[in-house]
């Protein structure tokens, strides 16, 4: 079951993704654009992965946590909107020498929570998950690219390239 799920959400998160990466090279036509979106696109994606094949610290917690609500997700199916919905969840502490308490408006809640549904399609993979989430940053840089392109037309294109796309920190956010 487990796997027919996740071939069934990496399908549909394909289904999405291909579509909108071909109209992205449309869109960046033969010039430089086009340049700008396979660099960055592979920048994020090998640094993303390289950098969470193996997570440490906040990541190693969050994928743990992450693991926890994806636990949770496949032992009470019926019970997820609620897990990913309440206004405070508590959580079991499992190796943990406390139980985990936290606020729906927690940002590091937000993330572990969507960890916890990714790990349904990633079978709890590290690096897959570091991954999507890399492709799902990319796709709100370059978005957010785009949108200064279109609104700033007298701003040279590169400004807004090189800050949200090809600044080496950017790559690590």
């Amino acid at each position: 079951m487990r796997i027919l799920l996740a071939v069934i959400v990496n399908a549909a998160l394909l289904a999405v993704l291909l579509p909108w990466l071909r109209r992205q090279w449309q869109w960046a036509g033969s010039g430089g654009w086009r340049v700008v979106l396979v660099a960055s696109l592979a920048l994020r994606v090998g640094v993303g992965v390289a950098r969470y094949w193996h997570p440490k610290a906040d990541a190693a917690f969050m994928s743990f946590v992450g693991r926890i609500v994806t636990a949770q997700l496949w032992q009470n199916p019926a019970g997820a909107w609620s897990t990913l919905t309440r206004a405070v969840t508590v959580l079991p502490k499992g190796r943990a020498s406390y139980e985990f308490v936290y606020q729906n408006t927690s940002n590091t809640w937000i993330l572990m929570k969507i960890l916890g549904v990714l790990n349904l399609a990633t079978l709890s993979s590290d690096w897959l998950n570091a991954l999507y989430l890399s492709l799902f940053a990319f796709i709100g840089c370059w978005q957010l690219v785009r949108q200064l392109a279109d609104i700033f037309p007298t701003t040279p294109a590169a400004a807004g390239a090189v800050a949200f796309l090809l600044w080496p920190s950017v790559w690590f956010w």
